[in-house]
């Protein structure tokens, strides 16, 4: 079996365990838009200066994340949650305000292959990828549509991208081998 089977198998294994779990069920469920107008950023609690996700706990994301094999650490003023699989890692990160969600960012990390080629984020990878850009809008499928449409075509381009989508700006960088970059942050009005 060659690296990059092994690691896809690895990877894909541990997401579809991940995402046929409760994690996008349970996020469902903090109501964050209704009659398809999505919900924007709000004042973080007890933070005029900063904008959160609304209705989004870091402390019910982070626990989420910790239930399904996670590692969770909080340094700096932002929660990290790593996944390892074999040489590859998925890793989300959260920048918070009195509970509140602020930023969210995202890492695909995989391994260069013998002869210095990167190997590309294979489906279970892009999912992760989908299910973290999916956070602010999880119960509007408007929303998570063109998102996930977006996504999934500038990993399969490669590109180094933004784009605001809703009221948030998404910022993608596929360019680079050895994995695939997302942030997530209130647009400027």
């Amino acid at each position: 079996m060659n690296v990059r089977r092994l690691l896809l198998s690895s990877v894909g294994l541990g997401l579809a365990a991940m995402l046929a779990s409760g994690i996008p069920i349970f996020l469902l469920g903090s109501g964050r838009g209704d009659a398809g107008e999505p919900a924007g950023p709000v004042d973080c609690p007890g933070a005029t200066l900063y904008q959160c996700i609304p209705k989004l706990k870091v402390d019910d994301v982070v626990a989420a994340l910790r239930g399904h094999g996670y590692r969770c650490i909080n340094e700096h003023g932002y929660w990290e949650c790593t996944l390892q699989f074999g040489a590859a890692e998925l890793r989300a990160t959260f920048d918070y305000e009195g509970g509140g969600i602020s930023e969210v960012s995202a890492r695909v990390a995989v391994p260069i292959a013998t002869g210095g080629v990167a190997i590309d984020p294979g489906e279970r990878s892009l999912a992760f990828l989908l299910w973290v850009a999916s956070l602010p809008y999880a119960d509007n499928a408007q929303s998570v549509g063109e998102i996930r449409a977006w996504i999934t075509k500038q990993v399969a381009e490669k590109r180094n991208v933004e784009a605001t989508i809703g009221r948030y700006k998404y910022v993608l960088d596929a360019s680079k081998g050895g994995g695939v970059d997302l942030k997530i942050e209130a647009a400027e009005d």
